[in-house]
């Protein structure tokens, strides 16, 4: 990682995407520009993995996702928070819990959620069962410590298991799901995420049917998942029927959703790229509306919104030198928000929403690192001047 390898007239580095465990942009340094491949990527930190490192360098062309360009992510902790509060009011009402997760990434942050809210006391000492591809998963990133975050490192040395502790089992075998499904009050984290197979399927064709039971959603879901079919059901008025694990049950369970995704949301993805300052931007890996919306926001004059099997061709001039590797080009002056035209910081906040906004995020965005509360605050109040945010009355910040 971040060390570079050559290849012929080639240069590679890979640099931490803070996606998932393992997941890497792509820098290629040649002799007719330079590309960076984001892949997928996450700026803010997560309970597994830490938060994406600003790269210093000064490509050409970049190749991005696109996948929230749209929107906002609900604020993490809220949503942390908001789910604890959820299930922890199911199992009191004698209920059992369903999260459908992604075997890789997603389902270790909820059993470290979970983890920690059981140590802490936030949920009842109930237990919590790990099924499917996420067992394997989980195994995985027991054996990188190098990669992950602080705290996740920190159980990974100090514990037997850095998942399966305080009440949190893998469900070994399938035959051992009907046990499960009998333990009364629990929690049940299992693959797919969609409800499209393995483990959650089955057990959502169990708890769908039951009043007191609960399926709580943590991540996208296709238009044609039964994933996706359960939250339009949940929307509806009335009752329904769900299509899940081979067989049509009726759905009388509490559906909730929450935002804890692994991908940057639309203005993070702003600031990045306006940062790096490309010659060329491709927004791949997201819905039409998903890349036009990032289109429009970006300062790239050259913003390419791709489509399958696109050939893409450009020839650069004048190519300035990158970052050499350790070293720190010189950040934005926090003073210059004074400076901060408003059509910068148009394309920052995007089109107005009521979702609350931490001030240090934005800041965060527009400079990366972590800015003093000095910088933040001149930045609050050219926007504030500017007329484009308001603040909370109550958490000023």
């Amino acid at each position: 990682v971040h060390s570079p390898t050559r290849i012929g007239e080639i240069t590679l580095r890979l640099l931490p995407a803070s996606h998932i465990l393992g997941a890497a942009m792509v820098y290629l340094e040649t002799p007719e520009g330079n590309l960076l491949f984001t892949g997928d990527y996450s700026v803010s930190s997560q309970l597994t993995v830490p938060g994406l490192t600003q790269p210093e360098l000064r490509p050409h062309l970049v190749v991005t996702e696109a996948t929230y360009g749209d929107r906002f992510h609900e604020d993490r902790s809220r949503a942390e928070a908001r789910i604890i509060d959820q299930v922890r009011e199911v199992i009191e009402g004698g209920g059992r819990v369903l999260i459908p997760a992604f075997a890789v990434g997603r389902a270790q942050e909820v059993l470290l959620i979970l983890k920690r809210a059981l140590k802490r006391g936030a949920l009842p000492a109930v237990p919590v069962f790990a099924d499917g591809m996420v067992r394997a998963v989980c195994e995985v990133y027991g054996r990188h410590p190098r990669y992950v975050s602080r705290g996740l490192a920190h159980d990974i040395r100090r514990e037997p298991h850095p998942f399966y502790t305080g009440g949190i089992h893998p469900v070994l075998r399938p035959s051992d799901r009907a046990e499960v499904l009998r333990a009364g009050p629990t929690i049940i984290v299992a693959s797919s995420g969609m409800l499209s197979g393995g483990a959650s399927s089955f057990y959502a064709a169990e708890l769908a049917k039951e009043p007191l039971d609960a399926i709580f959603i943590t991540g996208y879901q296709d238009e044609e998942s039964p994933g996706r079919a359960l939250l339009n059901l949940a929307e509806s008025d009335g009752p329904g029927e769900l299509r899940v694990g081979g067989r049509v049950v009726p759905v009388a369970c509490r559906v909730e959703k929450y935002g804890l995704s692994a991908h940057a949301d639309r203005m993070q993805m702003v600031g990045l790229l306006d940062r790096l300052q490309p010659f060329t931007v491709a927004l791949v890996h997201g819905d039409g509306g998903a890349k036009q919306a990032l289109a429009d926001n970006l300062s790239c004059r050259d913003v390419v919104v791709a489509e399958d099997g696109l050939v893409l061709s450009r020839r650069y001039k004048n190519r300035p030198r990158s970052a050499a590797p350790g070293s720190t080009s010189p950040a934005r002056s926090e003073v210059d928000a004074e400076q901060l035209d408003i059509d910068a910081a148009r394309r920052l906040l995007g089109p107005p929403t009521d979702r609350a906004i931490p001030a240090r995020r934005i800041a965060e965005a527009l400079w990366g690192g972590r800015p003093s509360r000095v910088a933040v605050e001149a930045l609050i109040l050219r926007l504030e001047t500017l007329e484009l945010v308001r603040r909370d009355d109550e958490r000023r910040s």
